[in-house]
């Protein structure tokens, strides 16, 4: 968000936040969010759709003014320069993740990557618990159905 001073405003719009456990912000959700970075750096383009799910029983923050999310998820799209486009769909659990502290800290990485591949879905399944019309110009009905088998490659 550094390309611009307005850029960097536009992310403190209340449209764009939604409060997070604090060990969710800053563990799985940074992992997440460092492999977009990573995943935009080798592939140019990635189109990113980022939100919250609200699923009973609602949880209210004291203020009883703002909902909790009980999920968020990630669509990521990227356009290859041949052939069809390719989607990953995240959907992880509002909740702290912690590999286990008997791997060793050099496998934890590889644990935390399982635990997304773990969450991927399709982005059929986020528009049913969204409602949500995700990738409306994007009639292509496999594209939306398919669970991606594994995170985009890094290498």
């Amino acid at each position: 968000m550094n390309r611009s001073p307005a850029a960097q405003a536009n992310t403190f719009f209340l449209s764009n936040m939604a409060p997070q456990i604090n060990a969710f912000n800053g563990g799985i959700w940074s992992r997440l969010e460092r492999l977009v970075r990573t995943y935009a750096k080798q592939y140019g383009t990635v189109y990113v759709i980022t939100g919250s799910v609200f699923q009973e029983p609602i949880e209210w923050l004291p203020s009883g003014r703002v909902v909790i999310p009980s999920d968020f998820y990630k669509v990521l799209l990227r356009v290859p320069p041949t052939g069809p486009p390719e989607v990953l769909a995240i959907l992880l659990p509002h909740q702290p993740f912690q590999p286990d502290p008997d791997i060793p800290t050099k496998q934890r990485g590889a644990a935390t990557d399982a635990y997304l591949a773990d969450h991927a879905v399709s982005v059929r399944e986020i528009e049913r618990q969204t409602t949500l019309d995700l990738l409306p110009k994007l009639d292509v009905e496999a594209l939306k159905q398919a669970v991606a088998s594994d995170l985009w490659p890094r290498n």
